[in-house]
């Protein structure tokens, strides 16, 4: 009887710490993981989704007009209900604030539309960011991808991506090495 007892406290005490082990490495996950419109998405990746849109959009506190549209902070596009944001400067915590909102938008249209999730949704959503969510729906690099990952043509993917470098006719350095971080993150296993 006492073997016994001591040979069920043993295996117990095994599976706890089993169980102890698989539970701090799910935290550990989770901790490197933020999870957005339904996308898992690791941190640092997003951190430098962010810093990469920072870099290529700038930074400005008062509004711009581009192709008769206003914009403000790293590339918001201002709404029509967002009047007071042509009234006064903001701040760059601002600007971020609103980036984060237009990418999580973005991120969620890549996973409701294309089915797409992580770092796929992602370089999708960073994309849209730069040329909208038009270039995604009667382009070619959107019908690509509506055919469903066991379905896509890798190479024509990359390579209907890589359209979008020109500027006015020419091509661009900075949209080559935009693409080429979307692609990057895209491809990523």
């Amino acid at each position: 009887m006492k073997t016994t007892l001591i040979l069920l406290l043993i295996a117990t005490l095994i599976m706890s710490g089993w169980a102890i082990y698989e539970v701090a490495k799910l935290k550990n996950c989770i901790q490197h993981q933020i999870i957005i419109n339904r996308c898992i998405i690791d941190k640092s990746d997003w951190r430098l989704a962010i810093a990469h849109v920072k870099k290529y959009e700038g930074f400005r506190s008062v509004f711009y007009v581009h192709d008769h549209k206003s914009y403000i902070g790293y590339g918001h596009q201002i709404q029509k209900d967002e009047i007071y944001l042509h009234e006064q400067p903001i701040t760059e915590n601002h600007a971020e604030k609103l980036l984060i909102q237009d990418l999580e938008k973005c991120l969620l249209y890549a996973n409701w539309k294309f089915k797409l999730t992580g770092n796929k949704a992602l370089a999708i959503a960073l994309f849209m960011y730069q040329h909208g969510q038009y270039y995604l729906n009667d382009k070619e690099l959107g019908k690509e991808l509506l055919k469903g990952s066991a379905n896509w043509d890798e190479n024509h993917i990359k390579n209907e991506w890589m359209r979008y470098r020109y500027f006015k006719g020419a091509e661009h350095p900075r949209f080559v090495e935009r693409r080429q971080f979307e692609i990057e993150l895209f491809t990523q296993k």
